[in-house]
């Protein structure tokens, strides 16, 4: 079961390196406007190769992490014992919205 996770995007760097250092779960990164999602940020398919910005915010070259202060509202849509680590590293972070699936 997945669970979305909204946090604003100046408290990503500490939960992205968390994630790029505790992978193996599927994870999607999301940008919000106006309540819901509009570009995919970053994601794992949930195998051996890490955490990891999208293709085309990757391809932005530099550091794509500038970019995502574009968005007030950021969305992780994680596995559920994921949210759990989640939540109980980085208290207060997150809300929790109601459940999305992966597609």
């Amino acid at each position: 079961m997945t669970v979305s996770l909204t946090l604003k995007s100046e408290k990503l760097e500490p939960v992205y390196g968390w994630l790029e250092s505790n992978g193996g779960a599927k994870v999607q990164l999301w940008g919000w406007e106006t309540g819901r999602r509009v570009a995919l940020l970053a994601y794992s398919d949930g195998g051996d190769d890490g955490f990891g910005w999208s293709n085309w915010l990757a391809n932005t070259g530099g550091d794509p992490s500038v970019l995502t202060p574009l968005f007030d509202q950021l969305e992780l849509v994680v596995e559920g014992d994921v949210a759990t680590k989640l939540n109980a590293t980085f208290l207060g972070t997150f809300t929790v919205v109601p459940n999305t699936a992966f597609g």
